[in-house]
């Protein structure tokens, strides 16, 4: 996954981890587990909401709390131009992880996010992304209506809540999801020595904004909330540090240099794309035989990559299951191959114990088609996927044809229709 998404992605993949920590036996993802928080339990940290009395959350504070919303939104439109440099902390009991962005925000269409591995830019009318690690690529879309409804058209929901803040065509509720939270509505307000601190709950959490009493533009926000999926009870926390500035003028250009555009986040993700030459392989099945890429030739060939611990590559699975035995039936010129990658294993596990894992785990789940083992995460390294699953379909030619990245629930019926549009160019 892309670094402009990191938040996103701790909480949705510990949300996702959470019903698969068990591993033995590939247990249903959707059984609950027996004390599932264990020696977690009080590590956690509490709703904002649970330090707010009674007083302060009553009709008169909530509507102190709209006022106080209603203000700093009124400072954030009314600043010609936006300058930040925005910072976070995800707190888990698992441990602390940190990044900060600096931000250049002017009138609507005109925009900059960046830092070491990431920078995204909406000016002249497009919105345009770019990630170091890839060097040969970047994204570019044209603005659809404004730069907050063109990135969430992308799938791309960011932790800063100043685009949304500027942008008079959303709810500036809206701002205060955080990636996390579904309708979120003010609840409470007090005034501290850090500033006015307004409330937010919903069902997922709560958040709270401090915003400075003079400028009326937010300091800090804290938000608490239990993932998706995660056991009652189990909460994370992120903080967040910002020192927003009102500027008379700014600006903000782009310059892709040799970098080649293309639409897709999945496209920017990897450093191989549709149209590229799929690399080679020759990886070994459970049972030790050697199998080839270049031994398919002629054939419409999807892999998927997977491990036993990913739980969104569990879901997927069946899935292809369904297309490998469609094509069988169809009697298709169609190989299908699972490819097993960065499956977890200890500085001490043999890997004739790993092999035995993934094994058990292939067979309990009674797939026909078969898998690979990418076993020191070399293949996948090739294609420079930051996430898994993630299922490719290479064309007669040897090209690549379609990426897909995460799990979809129409995935079988996509890849049958790409299937049937290769097969059909032949």
């Amino acid at each position: 996954m892309l670094t402009t998404a990191r938040v996103a992605a701790t909480v949705l993949a510990f949300g996702l981890a959470m019903p698969c920590l068990a591993q033995d036996g590939a247990p249903d993802p959707n059984a609950p587990m027996a004390d599932p928080l264990g020696a977690l339990a009080g590590q956690m940290p509490a709703t904002n909401a649970s330090g707010f009395n009674d007083t302060q959350k009553d009709a008169a504070s909530v509507a102190k709390g709209q006022a106080a919303f209603d203000a700093m939104v009124k400072a954030f439109r009314d600043a010609p131009w936006v300058t930040d440099t925005f910072s976070y902390t995800v707190k888990t009991p698992m441990g602390e992880q940190n990044d900060s962005f600096d931000l250049v925000v002017g009138p609507e269409g005109t925009m900059q996010i960046k830092n070491e591995q990431m920078g995204i830019y909406a000016v002249d009318g497009k919105l345009n992304m770019v990630v170091p690690s890839n060097e040969k690529k970047y994204l570019s879309q044209p603005i659809d209506g404004s730069v907050a409804k063109t990135l969430s058209g992308m799938g791309l929901e960011l932790p800063m809540p100043h685009v949304k803040l500027r942008d008079t065509s959303v709810p500036p509720i809206s701002a205060m999801k955080l990636m996390v939270l579904v309708e979120p509505k003010i609840a409470g307000f007090r005034s501290s020595d850090a500033g006015n601190e307004i409330l937010f709950t919903d069902e997922r959490g709560d958040v709270l904004v401090v915003t400075d009493a003079k400028t009326n533009l937010p300091s800090a926000m804290k938000l608490v909330f239990t993932p998706e999926g995660a056991p009652p009870g189990f909460t994370m926390g992120i903080d967040f540090a910002m020192a927003p500035k009102s500027a008379e003028s700014g600006t903000v250009s782009f310059n892709p240099g040799e970098r080649k555009a293309v639409t897709s986040m999945g496209e920017l993700e990897t450093l191989v794309g549709t149209g590229d030459a799929a690399p080679a392989f020759s990886l070994k099945d459970f049972d030790g035989t050697s199998v080839e890429l270049a031994s398919l030739k002629g054939r419409v060939v999807v892999i998927d990559f997977w491990a036993t611990w990913c739980g969104p590559c569990r879901k997927g699975l069946p899935l292809i299951e369904k297309v490998a035995q469609w094509a069988g039936e169809k009697k298709f010129p169609v190989t299908v191959l699972g490819i097993n990658t960065w499956e977890e294993q200890g500085p001490q596990d043999p890997q004739e114990a790993v092999l035995a894992k993934v094994k058990d785990f292939w067979a309990k789940q009674a797939f026909t088609f078969p898998s690979l083992r990418d076993v020191n995460g070399e293949y996948i390294k090739q294609y420079g996927f930051n996430g898994i699953p993630a299922t490719v379909v290479i064309g007669t030619d040897g090209v690549v044809a379609k990426i897909h990245s995460g799990f979809a629930p129409t995935l079988d019926a996509d890849l049958q229709k790409e299937i049937e549009a290769l097969l059909a160019k032949k």
